[in-house]
């Protein structure tokens, strides 16, 4: 649940949610729900439409030995399947965003490596979504990837 209360949610700075819904290749796939209408007033949701074929995963988020998160930078940038750019591809320094500005009830989804963020809530309005991600079963999910089950195996669904 993200909660973007009225007057002061915040802003989320430009991230890649396969990141931290980690496997290799890269598969997440974002499932946003939003639970209430969404503006730029109220910091809705702004996407880099095209970025999942053009900037890799360059990092994933680890348990420390303290469970504590950690973002680890991965030797080789993974690129979503489809994207056809050579791995030493330097990243993209200023994507252009596309505000989603949405009704209540609208379902957007997105791929994992999409570069996506959203403003402060300066409105008298909540901005209210429900998110998750699901993965590909069949791919790598690397040891000490923060949000690995604890048997090593995803639920199937």
């Amino acid at each position: 649940l993200i909660a973007k209360l009225a007057g002061i949610g915040g802003e989320i700075v430009p991230h890649q949610d396969g990141c931290v819904s980690f496997t290799d290749p890269p598969s997440a796939l974002t499932f946003w729900y939003a639970l209430e209408d969404t503006t730029l007033d109220n910091g809705c949701l702004c996407v880099a439409a095209g970025s999942h074929l053009t900037e890799p995963i360059r990092q994933r988020l680890v348990k420390q030995e303290d469970g504590r998160p950690k973002f680890e930078d991965l030797t080789t940038p993974l690129w979503a399947r489809g994207a056809q750019l050579p791995a030493d591809t330097p990243p993209v320094k200023e994507y252009k965003y596309q505000a989603l500005e949405v009704k209540k009830g609208t379902l957007v989804l997105f791929h994992g490596n999409m570069m996506h963020k959203s403003g402060t809530n300066r409105s008298e309005k909540n901005r209210i979504s429900y998110n998750f991600n699901v993965v590909d079963g069949s791919v790598d999910c690397l040891d000490g990837t923060y949000l690995k089950p604890a048997n090593g195996e995803y639920e199937r669904l």
